[in-house]
């Protein structure tokens, strides 16, 4: 697990999981019996059915509003998701031509050679001063 202030993911995961659930967002998989209006309030030959429709009506709503959040709640996921995935691959991107930026440079400003001396051919060789 990355410490606190870091951040590590398997970006193509990431990318995986935001397309899954957008997909799951599209897809209705709502009830029919969850995707109604409020019952008619009618005496229905029992005095506590009045109550009853009450309640009814009530938890519908809840529930409604329980799947609305939910659906919300995923989409705002997803998204950040998405975000993190996109924000990681710059970073990511942004450290390596840092890295290879101050390589480049440092290296070619201190006169480094093209190529290691040594794995020049024998004959081209500077030769070495005696005693080394």
């Amino acid at each position: 697990m990355a410490p606190p202030d870091q951040l590590q993911g398997e970006t193509d995961g990431m990318k995986r999981f935001e397309a899954y659930v957008l997909a799951q967002l599209q897809e209705d998989y709502t009830v029919n019996l969850v995707r109604r209006r409020d019952a008619l309030r009618r005496t229905g030959g029992m005095p506590e059915w009045g109550e009853m429709v009450d309640a009814d009506n009530e938890s519908t709503k809840k529930m409604h509003e329980f799947v609305t959040h939910m659906r919300q709640g995923f989409a705002a996921y997803s998204t950040w998701v998405h975000n993190t995935a996109v924000a990681y691959l710059a970073a990511d991107d942004d450290a390596r031509t840092a890295m290879l930026a101050s390589l480049d440079v440092s290296h070619r400003e201190e006169g480094l050679p093209d190529i290691d001396p040594s794995l020049e051919p024998p004959d081209t060789r500077m030769p070495r001063e005696k005693g080394r």
